[in-house]
């Protein structure tokens, strides 16, 4: 297996047989790879879960209503139109896993032990865009063909005739901006919806699943007021990403300290409201978490960069943005 000399091979080009997330290292060399690799077999590897949902739909949809409902638990009245993307995170149980752990062991201890168990939860990162024809090359920065895509459509407010057309003309750019990556369509403003309207969703639907193999052939009815059909609309969404046939990237085992340093720097992020950290900053904190060495540090904020948990600057500052959506505004 040659990957150093003139025949060698590139990993990133087997990063499915490595079991490795292909958003992630997609463009990686083979040095990051294998550094990768064993920094987790240095360090052990800690199940986890995690993948890009991305709202998709023209403006006035409800997509963000949808989003906060979902991150939230809320309807937040008044919701302006998103000025380009906002960037959401949830964390969600996964039915069934982390069941059966030994007596005596907290998360941590469990966690540090290698295996291939699924995780007890699974994190969803909403990127929730603007649907104006302005936003389109912003959107364009999103799309993932590791990702889910939920396609939302007001059919209450969509000519009859007209929503056909939009949820063909969305599905052909998700096709050509994220190739086949999974497609979840909702319905929004249930309580609005009349007989005539499903029967408009179903004939659209029969026509998109003919056209687009990705689309799931059951759309959703949700509504973000009460919350009619978001329930269902998330089992579905973690369901197909914990589908390990079409999805195989989405669990995997990370090293152990690179975990380490995930919690702590959202810890940051989060309770103490710190907006960047430079260098000097950063190796402290991984230190903190047991990093010491640069290399494995300039990995794993690769690797959060490339899944969008930080931003990490280019040129020579070596700051790193924590709150990325800030960043974004």
């Amino acid at each position: 297996f040659d990957v150093g000399g003139a025949n060698r091979i590139a990993l990133k080009n087997h990063l499915a047989a490595l079991g490795l997330d292909p958003a992630a290292f997609h463009d990686a060399d083979n040095a990051t790879i294998l550094g990768f690799l064993r920094d987790r077999n240095a360090q052990g590897g800690t199940p986890t879960a995690r993948v890009r949902v991305m709202l998709v739909g023209h403006g006035g949809a409800g997509k963000t209503a949808l989003a906060r409902r979902i991150v939230r638990g809320t309807f937040e009245a008044g919701t302006p139109a998103t000025d380009g993307v906002e960037l959401h995170e949830v964390e969600l149980p996964i039915p069934g896993a982390g069941e059966g752990r030994a007596e005596g062991k907290d998360r941590e201890e469990e966690e540090g032990e290698a295996n291939t168990a699924l995780p007890a939860r699974i994190t969803l990162q909403i990127v929730d865009t603007a649907g104006e024809p302005l936003f389109s090359g912003l959107r364009s920065l999103f799309y993932d063909a590791t990702a889910i895509l939920v396609l939302a459509v007001n059919p209450t407010a969509v000519a009859p005739d007209k929503v056909e057309l939009l949820l063909l003309s969305f599905a052909a750019t998700i096709h050509a901006q994220a190739g086949n990556a999974r497609v979840v369509v909702v319905a929004t403003h249930a309580r609005d919806q009349t007989p005539e309207h499903a029967a408009t969703m179903d004939a659209a639907m029969t026509l998109l699943v003919h056209h687009h193999a990705n689309v799931d052939p059951a759309w959703l009815a949700v509504d973000s007021l009460d919350g009619h059909g978001v329930e269902a609309l998330v089992a579905r969404v973690r369901d197909t990403a914990l589908d390990a046939d079409a999805m195989p990237h989405v669990t995997q085992l990370l090293p152990r300290l690179y975990v380490e340093l995930q919690r702590k720097l959202t810890a940051l992020a989060a309770a103490e409201g710190t907006f960047s950290l430079d260098p000097d900053a950063l190796a402290a904190t991984a230190a903190e978490a047991g990093i010491h060495d640069p290399d494995v540090l300039a990995r794993a904020v690769s690797l959060y960069h490339a899944w969008g948990v930080v931003h990490a600057l280019p040129g020579a500052s070596g700051h790193v943005v924590l709150q990325p959506q800030r960043l974004v505004e």
